[in-house]
């Protein structure tokens, strides 16, 4: 995922973001990285405490990176910056200049945003590289396509769809204008980058 602005003039296709816990085998994250062209990998720290998490991030982060896969920690700015991931991805904005300041401009820092128009907007104006819509994980239901509709139409900044859960959802998500759909490792995820890609074509 590089920190590229739709009003550039190529912006980059869309992509896989997969979220994943750190607790996952690395042998999962290879087989995952494998199947697809996976942009964007975020590792979530689940029950791990920060010891348990720096391991596990110092053994994942460099397989996905090795793909080119750039890897964000959630929330952990400090820890993103010490194991060297590419950045971070931040619940609530009022984070973002502090994240800034310990990672660097070259860092990106995305801003999950639910389904609030007014959190994106916020998050745009304090420097956001991207916004994230909908629930991390499946479960609720994919992100709202309006709010991507209008992510495409009101914002200069990438806009991230969580809550597929299959490639349907997928292309559904990357038509609506999603330029990064959130996917899960037991996710078929060649289904995915397929259905993404076909969705992309066609819009």
């Amino acid at each position: 995922m590089a920190k590229s602005r739709k009003s550039e003039p190529e912006a980059a296709a869309p992509g896989v973001y997969l979220v994943a816990p750190a607790t996952c085998p690395p042998a999962s994250l290879e087989a995952a990285l494998e199947a697809a062209d996976i942009a964007c990998v975020l590792l979530l720290d689940g029950e791990l405490d920060e010891d348990g998490l720096r391991a596990a991030v110092e053994i994942l982060a460099p397989l996905a990176q090795a793909r080119e896969a750039a890897v964000l920690l959630q929330d952990r700015a400090e820890l993103a910056a010490e194991t060297g991931c590419d950045g971070v991805h931040l619940s609530d904005s009022k984070d973002l200049v502090a994240a800034r300041r310990r990672l660097g401009e070259e860092a990106i820092i995305g801003i999950g945003c639910g389904a609030s128009r007014h959190d994106a907007m916020t998050a745009a104006e304090r420097g956001a590289d991207y916004v994230g819509f909908g629930a991390r994980l499946p479960g609720p239901g994919p992100a709202d396509p309006g709010l991507l509709g209008w992510c495409q139409e009101i914002l200069t900044l990438p806009c991230v769809a969580f809550g597929a859960a299959t490639p349907e959802d997928v292309a559904r998500l990357v038509t609506a204008g999603a330029d990064f759909v959130g996917a899960t490792l037991d996710m078929d995820l060649a289904a995915c980058e397929a259905a993404l890609k076909t969705a992309a074509a066609q819009t």
